[in-house]
């Protein structure tokens, strides 16, 4: 009898663990070992804090338009350019595609790349979350640039969950970068204190959006 019920607390445990890994499909990831150290992204931080004129880009995905309008406010506050990643096949149907791409650490191909990443110091980078993780078409951005040197601030739209279980998602084999003040915006009244709170100070410039 109980050799039963210790078989069937194993397989109700196998079930439990299963729903949720279906459900988080990138539950166990962790940041990776790249990322700056807290010392390192502060001194970076000073130092571009210092720079009297910053080149500032707003990359962002949107699936559902919340991403975008907090991009392009985002852009209106401080003059960034603007950048939409796209995926160069369209999804055809994005709950089990985006699931299985995240699953399987499959880096889905961009529609286009800005054209130089060479002129910004600082990148906001914008996207909604799904499955408790950041699409992995926003990896397959950072993955395709080099991003040293620079300040790369996350920002997402969600309704529930956290800025902070997304990022090891989206920094899943990035190479080495600076990450601060990721943020869940629920709405556009939040971003003017958040970029203060940044402490970078961020001007406005003339915006321009980018061509692709």
């Amino acid at each position: 009898m109980e050799i039963i019920i210790l078989a069937a607390a194993a397989g109700i445990f196998l079930i439990l663990a299963a729903c949720t890994l279906y459900r988080r499909p990138a539950l166990f990831r962790r940041l990776p070992a790249t990322l700056f150290s807290a010392a390192e992204t502060a001194r970076l931080r000073e130092q571009i804090a210092a720079e009297p004129d910053k080149r500032i880009l707003v990359a962002f995905f949107s699936y559902s338009d919340r991403t975008r309008l907090m991009a392009q406010a985002i852009s209106r506050e401080t003059g960034g350019d603007l950048f939409e990643i796209l995926p160069r096949t369209p999804y055809e149907n994005v709950y089990r595609e985006s699931r299985r791409e995240i699953f399987r650490r499959e880096w889905p191909e961009l529609a286009h790349l800005p054209p130089s990443l060479q002129p910004y110091q600082v990148v906001f980078i914008g996207y909604p979350v799904w499955w408790h993780a950041a699409p992995a078409l926003v990896s397959s951005f950072l993955k395709s640039g080099d991003f040293s040197g620079k300040l790369l601030i996350p920002f997402c739209t969600s309704s529930h969950s956290g800025i902070e279980e997304t990022l090891p998602s989206l920094l899943d084999a990035c190479g080495p970068v600076a990450v601060c003040g990721e943020k869940r915006l629920e709405g556009s009244a939040q971003i003017s204190p958040w970029l203060d709170s940044l402490g970078l100070g961020l001007e406005k410039t003339d915006k321009s959006l980018l061509q692709h």
